[in-house]
């Protein structure tokens, strides 16, 4: 005798339809509650990345001007373009060799040469084949925070400081010297 199973009925389908139904709620769900956060994690990355291109963007400047042994010029575009150009030398044009787009996260919101605020459009940080340059200050605004990137004169690398904070160089001492309280 052969054996047949039975013929499906109408609430077998039924049920399997519904388990479907819950099965896709879940996962819908699940799946809104995971992308929000990928989403923040992807913008935190990127904003991050580009902290590190900006505090990149001096030390590079010191390091074309020892090799080429001529100036290198950091300056602004706007509030969105930081652009590193090394000077010409008897009235040749300036040859730019490296641009960073803020693109909408940051934002240039002020800037300072030795204390003094300076227009954004007329801002620039010259650093000379010896090394030295005017200590900079460029202030960025992410979101409502308010970051301060301090530039420094010389033998001093470039550093982000919460802003309305001392000026580079001011308030610090070299590691092993001992600071006097009275």
């Amino acid at each position: 005798m052969r054996f047949t199973p039975p013929a499906p009925t109408r609430w077998g389908s039924l049920f399997t339809l519904i388990e479907a139904t819950v099965v896709i709620t879940i996962l819908a769900l699940m799946a809104a509650l995971v992308v929000p956060n990928v989403v923040a994690l992807q913008r935190s990355r990127a904003v991050q990345g580009l902290k590190a291109s900006l505090l990149r963007l001096p030390a590079e400047a010191q390091n074309e001007a020892r090799r080429s042994k001529q100036a290198v010029t950091l300056r602004t575009e706007g509030s969105t373009t930081l652009v590193l150009e090394q000077l010409g030398q008897d009235g040749q044009e300036a040859t730019e060799f490296k641009r960073l787009s803020l693109g909408n996260e940051i934002q240039l919101d002020a800037a300072q040469l030795e204390g003094e605020s300076v227009d954004l459009a007329s801002w620039e940080w010259t650093v000379y084949p010896d090394g030295s340059a005017r200590v900079g200050r460029l202030e960025f605004l992410e979101g409502n925070r308010v970051l301060s990137l301090l530039l420094p004169s010389e033998g001093e690398l470039p550093r982000w400081s919460a802003a309305g904070t001392l000026e580079a160089g001011e308030g610090r001492w070299s590691a092993g010297e001992l600071e006097q309280r009275g």
